[in-house]
């Protein structure tokens, strides 16, 4: 195995072999995959080796670079529920993956990439961590979380489709400048995004 990621999960369940089962990789749901060991080093990163995970359902990436060829890799997981891009770089348009790949959960940390892209996404939750929101957008899930990003002003959010919305204090004062054509379940957190301030159906 090339990836050290991989590596140290399969090691610490079925512990150090030359060779694991196709058995053994599917008891495994959940990994992450990280392009830096405990000390900052640079690791080894294998993506194509994802393939042998037939029932990943969590996957979580952390600064990587992500181009068209990963993501076609991380469409072709058919339990993939739950997807995490923390600190890594888009090189490349991933639209497409977007439009063709059924999530439940996609979370977003401190991700550049065109906002317009979102309109196409397929997921049900969508969590949008230390984001600007820049542009106008209309999002089309259920559960919308934009309490850790910034607005632009004079920039139109259409949540019309959102169902749940969670939002920071400062975008609660400006509600109605910011956030148009809501009419859900609205959960106010504090700053720190640690805990909820208010929480009410509008």
């Amino acid at each position: 195995m090339k990836t050290e990621s991989i590596k140290d999960i399969m090691e610490l369940n079925f512990g150090i072999k030359d060779e694991y089962s196709q058995q053994e990789f599917n008891t495994i749901t959940e990994l992450n995959i990280n392009r830096f060991d405990a000390v900052g080093e640079l690791v080894p990163i294998d993506f194509n080796e994802l393939s042998l995970f037939n029932n990943l359902q969590n996957l979580t990436i952390k600064q990587c670079i992500i181009d068209k060829d990963i993501m076609i890799i991380i469409s072709r997981l058919n339990n993939l529920k739950y997807l995490s891009l923390d600190d890594c770089e888009v090189v490349d348009d991933i639209s497409l993956f977007f439009e063709n790949i059924k999530l439940d959960t996609l979370v977003l940390n401190n991700i550049n990439f065109d906002l317009l892209e979102l309109e196409k996404i397929n997921v049900n939750n969508l969590y949008l961590y230390n984001t600007s929101l820049n542009k106008d957008i209309n999002f089309n899930v259920l559960k919308l979380d934009v309490s850790n990003c910034t607005i632009a002003e004079n920039i139109n959010i259409n949540c019309s489709g959102v169902e749940t919305l969670v939002i920071s204090m400062s975008m609660y004062r400006n509600l109605d400048k910011e956030l148009n054509n809501f009419y859900g379940h609205l959960v106010v957190m504090e700053e720190n995004g640690q805990y909820i301030k208010e929480e009410r159906d509008i």
